[in-house]
C-alpha cells in the first residue's frame, strides 16, 4: 500500500516537473516576438489618460511661463496731453491765448523699478515649474512602462502555466481514472484510490487559481493600455 502511494506521489511530481521543463522551453520560443508585443503595448499606454493630464498642465505652465516673459510690459504706463489752444488752428482760437498755452503736448512714462527685479525671479520661477512639469510627465511615462512590461511578463507566465497545467490535469485524470479501474477490480485499496482522487482535484483546482490570476493581470493591463489585450495582442503580431 506504501509503496502505491510513493508510486502516486512520484508521478505527480513528475508531471510537475515536465511541466517546468516544458514552462523553460516555451518561454525560450516566445522570447523572440515578446519585445515586439511588449513594446507596442507600451506604445499604447502612452496614450494613457494620466500621461495626457500630465502633458495638458506642461502645456499650461509653459504658457505661463512665455507670458511671465513679457508681464513686465503690463506695468508700462504711457500718458499724454495735447493743448487744444496751440494744436487745434482755426479762426475762433484766439491767437494770443494759444501762443501763451505751454506746453502744447506732453507725453509720460512710469516705469515701476520692482519690475527690474521681481519680473525675472516670477520668469525664473514659471520656467522652473514649466521643466518639473515635464520632469513628472517622464517619470510618469517610464512607470507606467515599467508597469506594462512587468504585468505583460506575468501575464505571459500565468498563460505558459495554464496550457502546462492544463496538460498535467490531462495526465492526472488519465492516473486517476486507471487506479479507479483498479479500485472497482479490487486491485487497489481505498487509500490509494482517494490519493488518485485528491490529486486529480487538486490540480484541477489549479487550473481555477491560475484563470483567475490571467484574468486579474489581463484587466490590470487593459487599465493601462486603453483597449482589449487580445485585440492588441493581435494588432501587435500582425
Amino acid at each position: 500500500m506504501k509503496t502505491a502511494l510513493t508510486i502516486i506521489t512520484l508521478c505527480l511530481l513528475s508531471l510537475g516537473v515536465t511541466g517546468q521543463n516544458l514552462a523553460k522551453q516555451r518561454a525560450r520560443l516566445l522570447d523572440s516576438t515578446t519585445d515586439h508585443v511588449a513594446e507596442y503595448l507600451v506604445e499604447l499606454a502612452m496614450k494613457n489618460s494620466q500621461i495626457a493630464s500630465s502633458e495638458n498642465m506642461s502645456k499650461q505652465l509653459d504658457f505661463t511661463y512665455r507670458r511671465a516673459k513679457t508681464a513686465y510690459l503690463d506695468n508700462l504706463f504711457v500718458a499724454g496731453n495735447l493743448n487744444e489752444y496751440s494744436i487745434k488752428k482755426d479762426g475762433q482760437n484766439d491767437p494770443l491765448r494759444g501762443a501763451t498755452q505751454f506746453p502744447r503736448y506732453n507725453i509720460g512714462v512710469r516705469i515701476p523699478i520692482g519690475m527690474f527685479i521681481n519680473n525675472p525671479k516670477e520668469t525664473d520661477a514659471a520656467y522652473h515649474r514649466y521643466q518639473a512639469s515635464i520632469d513628472d510627465t517622464k517619470t510618469i511615462k517610464s512607470g507606467i512602462r515599467k508597469q506594462v512590461l512587468v504585468l505583460y511578463e506575468g501575464y505571459k507566465m500565468t498563460r505558459e502555466m495554464l496550457t502546462l497545467q492544463q496538460e498535467v490535469v490531462q495526465d492526472s485524470k488519465v492516473l486517476a481514472t486507471r487506479i479507479e479501474e483498479r479500485f472497482e477490480k479490487g486491485e487497489a485499496s481505498l487509500e490509494v484510490y482517494t490519493a488518485a482522487t485528491k490529486g486529480y482535484n487538486a490540480e484541477r483546482a489549479r487550473i481555477i487559481t491560475l484563470t483567475h490570476e490571467l484574468e486579474i493581470a489581463e484587466a490590470q493591463i487593459e487599465e493601462l493600455i486603453g483597449v482589449k489585450l487580445e485585440k492588441a495582442l493581435q494588432e501587435a503580431r500582425k
